[in-house]
C-alpha cells in the first residue's frame, strides 16, 4: 500500500471511525551535514546555524536554547545531544538539527519535513503533538511524530522531530 491509498483510507472513514484523520502526507529527508572530530568545531558549526530554537544537553544538565544569544558554549565541557530548529517566518525553510555524540565524533543531521498536498508524493505521514518540559512553568515541547510503513507491521511511528516550544513559532 502506498501513502496515497492510506491516505485516502484514512480520510475516507467516516468522523467516528477517523482516530488518523489528523495525520498529514509529508515528504521527509534524513542528511547528515557534517561530522566533527572536536569540540571547537562543532560549537563553532552551531553558532554558524544562525538564530536556532531548542535545546542541548551539556554533561553537566540541559539547556533550553530560545535564541542564539542565550546560547552558552564551552569548549572544555562539549555538547552530547541536541535538538535545534532554525528560526525562519515561511516553515518550508525552517531547518531541524539533531546533534550527537557517538564513537568520539560530533554529527550534525539536518532534517526536512514538508508538507504534501499531493499523498502520492509522500514518504511519511505526521502529526503534531506536544510534550511536557521536564522543568516546572517552562513551555511544552513541540513535536511532529512520524509514522510510516513497515512491510511486517502496518504503520509505525519512526521518528519525533522537534519543531519548537509551545506558544512560540513552530
Amino acid at each position: 500500500m502506498d501513502y496515497n491509498t492510506l491516505f485516502k483510507h484514512i480520510t475516507s472513514l467516516s468522523p467516528e471511525h477517523q482516530l488518523l484523520g489528523h495525520l498529514k502526507p509529508v515528504a521527509l529527508t534524513y542528511q547528515q551535514h557534517q561530522s566533527f572530530a572536536n569540540a571547537s568545531e562543532i560549537l563553532s558549526a552551531i553558532t554558524q546555524l544562525g538564530d536556532v530554537t531548542g535545546w542541548i544537553t551539556w554533561p553537566d544538565g540541559v539547556e533550553r536554547i530560545e535564541s542564539q544569544k542565550s546560547l552558552t558554549a564551552d569548549i572544555a565541557m562539549p555538547p552530547l545531544e541536541g535538538e535545534l530548529v532554525t528560526s525562519t517566518h515561511h516553515q518550508q525553510d525552517q531547518k531541524y538539527i539533531r546533534l550527537h555524540y557517538r564513537n568520539q565524533r560530533w554529527n550534525l543531521i539536518t532534517i526536512t519535513l514538508q508538507e504534501q498536498p499531493n499523498p502520492s508524493a509522500a514518504n511519511a505521514l505526521a502529526e503534531q503533538i506536544q510534550l511536557a518540559s521536564r522543568e516546572k512553568a517552562q513551555a511544552n515541547l513541540c513535536y511532529t511524530r512520524i509514522w510510516q510503513m513497515d512491510e511486517d507491521q502496518g504503520v509505525v511511528s519512526t521518528d519525533a522531530i522537534f519543531t519548537g516550544f509551545a506558544g512560540g513559532e513552530q
